[in-house]
């Protein structure tokens, strides 16, 4: 730390907020000039730096290190003038806690930028100036009205009493109001107030300084008479008296019997001793004598100097006692008595035969004095710095003082708002009555109120009002929050937006930690918000969709995206995985640093509706291409083939053959087959054995037997040979489609897919059309290689009769000869 000139203003923060404290530096550059601040991390730093340099202002965190309080405790027991500003963050027991520990203003960080505490630092600094230079003044302005004569009244420019010293008491038995209620000069002897009041007023008529004395009799409260001199001084005009300042004193002759003398003195309380003119004890009462640590006949005839040392404060005694003599004037004063080190009230009155002299203890009542002081001066440098309308109302509900801050928040000059009341700031809805009532009956209150300024603008407040901090006096410390209530609303509308939409919304930190979460992702995800919210990312997703999102921030950060798009799968609470597309973005830098917020949509259904879009319309090129084929195809072998490999291009189909069946044996032989790399001759073989295998035909016979599209959604769900042996090369579904043509069967597609949707109706009904389709082309096939050959004969039996012996020519060769002529055979048609 380095100490700086003399003419700069030193503010010291004290705390481990470097941000805060960077911004706080930077405010005050801008709006300030002639400043330093310095930074010390804890109370032990802070203190040592206090023991080397003086400030002006202090602002101190919290949470600093040591213990804010023992620092502020330190602070005040060594420089009890400095302001101190807290910054908490919005702990109100705190806050209360701060004030009665001696902070002179409280900041809220969340709700009071830096500007606002660069405000508070501003006004301490100068408060604290203030102080400095008003401290002689008020110092010289209480000497002058305690310390001359046995008393002191001021009396302004309208014969009122402005201020009566209190020792009137001591002297006369009048209290000081007794005195203002009867006036200044009402307990004068009615024969002598003519003389004084001329005296006196003339006084006031001549040019500051001007002076009067009189000697005047003057009635005690108890009735008896005594003899005063009165000594007017005019200060009118001058501040801060501006009037005429009267000191008085008792010269009533004590002349009388010395043991009369005697008692009296010894009924004095106060430590009473009397000196000749040559400053030798002449009385000492048994006060005096213990406080001087001496016998009382010891001291009579001894100099006064023998109790006392070499002090500075004995010679300021004998200096006193001497001008006393010397002036035949009273002299006041206060010193500390180095014998015994406590401080002490001395009044010296000269007299024909030296000086009586009065000593009274006051360690205590300076010490309270200063506290008092003290306390006054800490609570109105709050009062008049704190960031929060601070107001002052009578029982009236008048303001009778006000902070620049309530100023502010009535959008008044204090002029304007003093005496006015507080109903003229409130809509007529408001009760006021009913809530100053509660106060002024003694109880604490508590609220929120709306403020109408007198330009019609509408703020509201929170108000505490606490009752007679002051007899007759009320305090209510208001803030304004009508900023805060409005961001509430907002936000309130947002929240209420975020909850309602359908989409999962979340805000995550820098490090990748949920912050957020709405209903939708919970209800998305299957977690709790609680199981989400300070939770990382990657409970949801794998570390390679984590390192996409990264790679995405960096660009938003650098400006080159102003939105970030991820599809990803999530995985849910029960395992599930579904497909999402995740948007997000940067929130504001006042939202949190580093902070994003995303928008998670279930794209599941999307994505398969998509694919089953994709698969349909590759699904209606396959039977596209094929009708274009066709006509280029010149077998049947070709063709089969052709459609086989069409449809296994695509993903969603795995294998796909074609099989003739022979019914009445109850078997089925593959024709041509085309699928992914696994599928081999031997799989499609065994499928089409095993059709007939069971207790239950396959697909493919059921299609044969029904000549439908024949469709198993789920081979799990089917106990048979055929299908435990689809499921075992992990095939989920399959399709039979008989190719049929003008009642004749040609043979039966099969295909089988690892999705679970691929043949759901939409696929069934584009797929199926190749049970004609093909059938047609396989009849077009057959039917022209038949006229291409004379030795070729088709014809069709629809005889219940004729049928049987035409069918039993189907040998085991599945071969049918006509007049030597031979075909492969089609599949026996159902007699009718």
């Amino acid at each position: 730390m380095t100490a700086v000139a003399e003419s700069v203003d030193r503010v010291l923060y004290v705390g481990r907020d470097r941000e805060y404290y960077t911004d706080l530096t930077s405010v005050l550059e801008r709006t300030l000039s002639g400043f330093a601040v310095t930074l010390a991390s804890d109370r032990d730093q802070a203190v040592e730096f206090l023991s080397r340099e003086s400030i002006d202002c202090v602002v101190t965190e919290t949470t600093v290190a040591g213990g804010w309080r023992s620092f502020v405790e330190a602070l005040r027991n060594r420089t009890p003038e400095v302001p101190v500003l807290l910054a908490v963050d919005g702990d109100e027991d705190c806050a209360a806690a701060a004030i009665r520990a001696g902070v002179d203003a409280v900041v809220d960080r969340r709700e009071n930028p830096t500007e606002r505490l660069a405000v508070g630092v501003k006004r301490g600094i100068e408060r604290y100036h203030r102080l400095v230079e008003e401290r002689a003044e008020t110092d010289w302005y209480e000497s002058l009205l305690d310390g001359i004569g046995d008393f002191a009244v001021v009396v302004g420019p309208d014969s009122a009493v402005k201020y009566v010293s209190p020792s009137i008491e001591r002297v006369t038995g009048y209290t000081p109001a007794d005195v203002e209620a009867m006036g200044p000069f009402g307990y004068v002897h009615p024969d002598d107030q003519p003389d004084v009041i001329e005296a006196f007023y003339e006084t006031m008529t001549e040019p500051a300084g001007a002076t009067a004395k009189v000697e005047i009799r003057a009635q005690q409260a108890d009735g008896t008479w005594r003899i005063h001199e009165g000594v007017g001084v005019n200060h009118l005009g001058e501040d801060p008296l501006d009037g005429l300042v009267i000191t008085v004193r008792d010269i009533t002759d004590p002349a009388r019997p010395k043991s009369r003398l005697d008692e009296h003195l010894d009924r004095v309380t106060d430590a009473f001793f009397a000196l000749d003119d040559d400053l030798r004890f002449t009385y000492v009462n048994e006060t005096a004598a213990a406080l001087l640590s001496a016998d009382e006949g010891s001291l009579v005839g001894e100099p006064f100097g023998v109790v006392f040392d070499e002090s500075a404060d004995a010679a300021a005694f004998e200096t006193n006692f001497r001008r006393a003599v010397a002036s035949e004037r009273t002299v006041e004063f206060e010193a500390d008595f180095p014998p015994t080190g406590i401080s002490t009230a001395v009044r010296a009155y000269p007299s024909e035969t030296g000086l009586s002299v009065y000593l009274r203890d006051v360690t205590e009542q300076k010490a309270r004095e200063r506290e008092r002081e003290l306390t006054e001066r800490r609570f109105r440098a709050v009062f008049e710095g704190a960031l929060d309308a601070m107001v002052i109302l009578d029982d009236e509900a008048r303001y009778v003082d006000a902070n620049e801050a309530a100023c502010e928040l009535y959008g008044l000059d204090r002029s304007a708002l003093l005496g006015r009341s507080v109903d003229e700031f409130v809509p007529p809805s408001v009760d006021v009555d009913a809530l100053w009532q509660q106060v002024v009956a003694g109880e604490r209150a508590r609220g929120t109120i709306p403020v109408v300024r007198p330009d019609g603008t509408r703020r509201t407040a929170e108000y505490v009002a606490t009752p007679n901090v002051q007899p007759g006096r009320h305090l209510s410390v208001m803030r304004d929050i009508t900023e805060r209530e409005r961001r509430e609303r907002e936000l309130e509308r947002y929240e209420s937006l975020v909850e309602t939409v359908s989409d999962g919304v979340f805000t995550v930190d820098a490090d990748g930690y949920l912050t957020f979460v709405n209903e939708a992702l919970v209800d998305l995800t299957g977690y709790r918000r609680d199981e989400l919210v300070g939770e990382h990312v990657s409970l949801l997703v794998d570390e390679s969709t984590f390192e996409r999102g990264r790679e995405l921030d960096e660009r938003l950060r650098d400006g080159d995206l102003t939105e970030g798009i991820i599809e990803a799968r999530v995985q849910r609470a029960d395992g599930e995985r579904i497909q999402t597309e995740t948007r997000f973005a940067l929130l504001p830098a006042d939202a949190g640093v580093g902070e994003r917020v995303g928008v998670v949509r279930d794209v599941s259904e999307q994505r398969r509706r998509k694919e089953q879009l994709e698969a349909l319309n590759r699904l209606n090129s396959v039977i596209r291409e094929i009708n274009r084929m066709l006509a280029q195809t010149g077998s049947r072998e070709e063709l089969e083939t052709l459609v086989c490999e069409r449809l296994t291009e695509s993903d969603t189909y795995a294998l796909a053959w074609v099989g003739d069946v022979d019914r009445s044996a109850g078997t089925v032989s593959p024709r041509a087959w085309a699928g992914s790399d696994e599928v081999t001759a031997d799989l499609v073989a065994e499928l089409a054995e095993r059709q007939s295998d069971g207790d239950a035909p396959g697909a493919v016979m059921e299609a044969t037997s029904s000549r439908s599209v024949q469709v198993v959604s789920d081979l799990r769900t089917v106990d048979a040979p055929w299908s435990a042996l689809a499921v075992a090369h992990g095939y989920r579904t399959a399709i039979a489609i008989p190719f049929v043509y003008d009642g004749v069967e040609y043979g039966v597609l099969s295909v089988y897919s690892r999705q679970t949707d691929a043949f759901d109706e939409e696929h069934r009904e584009i797929i199926a059309q190749l049970r004609d389709v093909v059938g047609h082309a396989l009849n077009a096939i057959e039917r022209e290689a038949t006229l291409l050959s004379d030795r070729v004969v088709e014809f069709k039996l629809r005889s219940r009769r004729i049928a049987a012996p035409f069918g039993e020519l189907a040998t085991a060769r599945n071969r049918t000869t006509i007049a030597g002529a031979s075909r492969p055979a089609a599949t026996p048609p159902s007699s009718t």
